[in-house]
């Protein structure tokens, strides 16, 4: 079963700053490294495993490792998989026994230069069909988690996007790759007002569509010790 979970950096910002700083100088001077926003981000992307895994799967020891692929794997922790993404306000995690892929794309500008240059032909054409501005931007964020999503669940980069991959979109939503269908399930949904949410998934998974984000709050975020991320966690 496919288990995601969520934190709104909003509201847990001044709890953020204050733990940031307690975490290893190796790990801080890492996360340092990156923008503001992509800070905080992998930060919390790190608390929402670490729950995960010592308060809902009950494992205290566990390391991550980067397959071949480039892409965070547990390392003695057989058949579970998980996969990360985050924008703007918001940092998700989603965790399956199977290969998994997550995107969420704040809504913004459609950047039709990309789409012209990267989505499939068809989709590029119904883009520029649409008149209306919201639609359209809806649309492009649409197509492009599902085509992360897609990318993640496969253990490639988004330098891997290709107008070979392509998506239709209606009651059910399907993928394909040099119009070959795409062996895997997809899920996409609007939420917080401007955000798009799509996962790829394999089929002998189940995802509950009534009740599958669970929001985590400050209070469930533990801070990682420096031993913990010295010699256990190291993403």
């Amino acid at each position: 079963m496919i288990e995601i979970y969520a934190v709104n950096l909003r509201k847990i910002k001044e709890y953020v700053d204050g733990k940031i700083i307690q975490l290893s100088s190796e790990r801080l001077q890492q996360i340092n490294s990156l923008h503001h926003g992509k800070k905080k981000g992998s930060f919390i992307a790190e608390q929402i495993v670490h729950f995960y895994m010592k308060s809902i799967r009950k494992i205290d020891k566990y390391s991550i490792v980067i397959d071949n692929n480039g892409k965070p794997k547990f390392l003695n922790v057989p058949n579970l998989n998980f996969n990360i993404s985050h924008s703007g306000d918001w940092v998700f995690c989603a965790f399956s026994d199977f290969e998994i892929g997550i995107d969420v794309e704040r809504i913004e500008d459609a950047k039709m230069n990309i789409a012209k240059k990267y989505y499939n032909k068809l989709e590029y054409e119904k883009l520029n069909c649409i008149d209306n501005v919201m639609e359209r931007n809806e649309l492009f964020y649409l197509l492009w988690t599902l085509k992360e999503s897609y990318l993640k669940n496969m253990g490639m980069s988004i330098g891997m996007l290709s107008p070979k991959i392509r998506f239709e979109i209606g009651n059910k939503i399907n993928g394909y790759v040099s119009e070959k269908k795409i062996d895997k399930l997809f899920f996409s949904q609007k939420f917080d007002n401007n955000y798009y949410l799509s996962l790829c998934y394999e089929k002998v998974e189940t995802l509950s569509e009534k009740k599958y984000i669970n929001i985590i709050d400050n209070a469930q975020i533990e801070v990682i010790t420096k031993e913990e991320a010295d010699n256990e966690y190291g993403v």
